[in-house]
């Protein structure tokens, strides 16, 4: 019988320890408040970016258009 519970202590141990070594890992790759402000700003840049290539696209379709109807 002691056997068994000497077993399941070492099973409970190293689950445990494998368990925090996860835990650990994980936590090295959660992302910083500077890792969030670098992104919201490349976020804006290609929000911006994305407006204006499609405002310059429409805009030249509306010319193309206007050149095809007269």
């Amino acid at each position: 019988m002691g056997t068994v519970s000497l077993e399941a202590d070492i099973t409970q141990f190293v689950i445990r320890n494998e368990f925090d070594r996860l835990r650990q890992e994980l936590r090295d790759h959660y992302a910083t408040k500077e890792d969030l402000a670098k992104l919201e700003t490349r976020l804006v840049k290609w929000i911006i970016g994305m407006m204006l290539g499609s405002a310059g696209l429409a805009a030249t379709l509306a010319i193309f258009v206007q050149r095809l109807i007269n």
